[in-house]
């Protein structure tokens, strides 16, 4: 079985030129990751992530806490579950973007609406998202909203074919009770997204089910 990715020292994604930033409590900030070993949480079907020299990566803080960083777990997870997505496209959650980044190359997507809660994330990542060669979408196809997106849903009557749920944060919190709490939120979302979309694909970034994280996968590579 292959459970290590090797990641080439020139690694890069389209937050890695993001400048340093901060407006209001959403501060954008870089720094490296050294050579080793890191978790790849079976995305892709890798355990591991492999660094033989250092790489950049870049994160987004609110309030001093680390929310999203763009290291080869979180792009390649966001590029996978980009993969699944079609149609008109609801994100909860901001973030550094990446998700907005891999849906615009994905030629089945057809508009993005990205509902965040916090408008100084939407104030410093929004800008940032350009358009680059190889999009199939134009930039009035995607839509910023302010707002809490279980109250999105419930007031909008809008259709979607795919939601990807990326809010929740384990904020150090390890411990079996802190992931079963964050779980049980999770499943609450599914449903309550379900509810009101039943037809929909939704999508959660950080479960471990593959029929709601279609990003990771059951069991590793085997060897070519």
């Amino acid at each position: 079985m292959k459970e290590v990715l090797d990641i080439e020292p020139n690694w890069r994604t389209p937050a890695t030129d993001y400048p340093h930033k901060k407006i209001g409590t959403a501060e954008i900030r870089h720094k490296y990751y050294a050579k080793g070993f890191y978790r790849m949480e079976n995305v892709d079907g890798y355990t591991y992530f492999k660094l033989d020299e250092r790489i950049p990566v870049t994160s987004l803080f609110i309030n001093n806490e680390q929310w999203m960083i763009d290291d080869p777990l979180h792009w390649i997870g966001m590029q996978k579950l980009a993969q699944f997505s079609s149609g008109r496209v609801l994100v909860g959650g901001l973030g550094l973007g990446l998700i907005v980044h891999a849906l615009l190359h994905n030629s089945n997507v057809t508009d993005i609406v990205v509902v965040d809660k916090n408008p100084d994330v939407i104030a410093l990542v929004k800008p940032l998202i350009k358009q680059v060669s190889g999009c199939y979408m134009t930039g009035n196809k995607i839509r910023y909203v302010c707002d809490d997106i279980c109250r999105f849903v419930g007031r909008k009557k809008e259709a979607f074919d795919t939601i990807i749920l990326d809010i929740w944060v384990l904020s150090g919190d390890e411990s079996k009770e802190g992931r079963t709490h964050v779980w049980a939120e999770m499943m609450g979302a599914f449903a309550y997204m379900k509810q009101h979309h039943p037809k929909a694909n939704i999508y959660i970034w950080g479960s471990t089910d593959t029929a709601i994280n279609p990003a990771v996968k059951e069991e590793v590579k085997e060897e070519d």
